[in-house]
């Protein structure tokens, strides 16, 4: 993975993540307008193939050092995902725009950027994340738009947020960690429905101002009640009127980073699936030992479970999979089964593969929720691995549940520990 450091202590990666500082108060509207390794210590255990369906679950003895070493990816076992949940749209390429006009559209082929027709009917879930390196303050709008010959209505909810409202400080901090945080307890300050519009007819669900060096993540359920286009577009003066003019018109100037066989480029498309579960047994061993599991995982590079979702319509140059799942809604399962007759205690460690002990870049920012509490999730370069949580087993069987939603502001690749104590 390509690894750029940059001021704020955040991690670029390849197609992967993020920086920077503050911006404007975002509008909410109900306008319309026409259209026209890592090296880590492990005893030695047996290793599972990355998609292993049944295999059984094979702990390593023993108890890891009090350090934030984790568990070599090759001896990671699947979690044996299903793929679910509403197609996703994404709007990340270019992720760094520095001009005016469309970043994300499903309306037709362009004869720059490619991509093709693919109208989105009922609910679907829209992600965005941009920064604005255009060198002026600018707009920033989601639209809804109708193609069809019958009146269509999108009822829409979610948050989108500036670093002018959440400044990107540390651990807990920015607007993809208070998106992802929305989500996860159910707060969601943008929500409305447009009423019945009719074909030819735009309707803007979202505007927010974006001052120069300033990013913006998103997260928004649409539903409509008829196919609909869905545009992300850039102007300089904010108006209905000039939004709907770019969405008509070029791709914004920006930085495209394609997929290519060394990066995972960034996703600029329409995915097929918008959500991540589990549900695994784990029959406790009799001593101290310690498993890992794959967590939004790709196997791009490394012979890991494959968690990422197929695209249904890309844009041209950008990311065929959801390397990172930037926006995704995790559910994960897990049935402890303690076969002694006293409680046993593990430890639960979130961590992130990518590590450099000289590094303080973040690779994770984002709350995870553990039965009932929600931790604020923040590992680093040289601080990869957190305690999660801490689970007193009674005899018989025990069962836990781990959701969160990934934000913007991490590395790909991630894994979690369970710590038989």
């Amino acid at each position: 993975m390509r690894i750029l450091v940059c001021n704020s202590a955040f991690l670029f990666g390849a197609g992967g993540r993020r920086l920077l500082l503050g911006v404007g108060a975002a509008l909410l509207t109900g306008s319309r307008q026409p259209i026209g390794l890592l090296a880590g210590f492990a005893p030695a255990a047996t290793q599972l193939p990355a998609d292993s369906g049944s295999a059984p679950l094979v702990w390593s003895p023993g108890t890891l050092p009090p350090t934030d070493l984790l568990v070599p990816p090759a001896r990671l076992h699947p979690l044996r995902i299903v793929k679910s949940g509403v197609p996703i749209y994404k709007s990340n390429n270019p992720e760094v725009f520095s001009g005016t006009g469309w970043l994300m559209q499903n309306a037709r082929r362009d004869a720059s950027r490619g991509g093709r027709r693919q109208y989105l009917t009922g609910r679907n879930v829209l992600y965005l994340f941009h920064i604005n390196k255009s060198g002026t303050p600018k707009y920033l709008h989601v639209l809804a738009a109708n193609p069809s010959t019958r009146p269509t209505s999108v009822t829409y909810r979610g948050s989108c947020y500036t670093n002018a409202t959440f400044p990107l400080t540390g651990a807990a901090t920015g607007p993809s960690y208070h998106v992802a945080h929305d989500w996860l307890t159910g707060t969601f300050p943008v929500a409305g429905t447009t009423g019945d519009f009719g074909r030819g007819m735009v309707q803007e669900l979202f505007r927010t101002a974006l001052a120069n060096s300033n990013m913006v993540d998103g997260r928004l359920e649409v539903t409509s009640t008829k196919p609909t286009v869905y545009y992300v577009v850039v102007t300089a003066g904010g108006t209905l009127a000039e939004a709907t003019a770019a969405a008509q018109g070029a791709g914004a100037a920006g930085e495209y980073y394609p997929e290519d066989a060394n990066r995972f480029g960034r996703e600029a498309g329409i995915y097929a699936s918008s959500e991540v579960s589990a549900d695994n047994t784990l029959d406790l061993p009799a001593g101290p030992a310690y498993l890992g599991f794959c967590l939004n995982t790709t196997s791009k590079f490394a012979p890991v479970e494959n968690q990422t979702a197929d695209s249904l319509m890309t844009l041209k140059a950008a990311a065929s999979r959801t390397y990172g799942n930037y926006g995704h809604h995790y559910r994960l399962t897990f049935r402890l089964r303690n076969a002694t007759s006293t409680s046993r205690k593990v430890r639960v460690y979130f961590a992130s593969n990518a590590t450099n002990p000289a590094r303080s870049n973040a690779t994770w920012n984002g709350p995870v929720r553990a039965d009932t509490t929600i931790v604020a999730v923040y590992t680093t370069l040289n601080k990869p691995r957190i305690v999660l949580s801490e689970w007193t087993i009674a005899p018989g069987q025990s069962r836990h549940t781990i959701e969160f939603y990934v934000p913007g502001l991490i590395t790909t690749n991630q894994q979690l520990i369970f710590q038989v104590m």
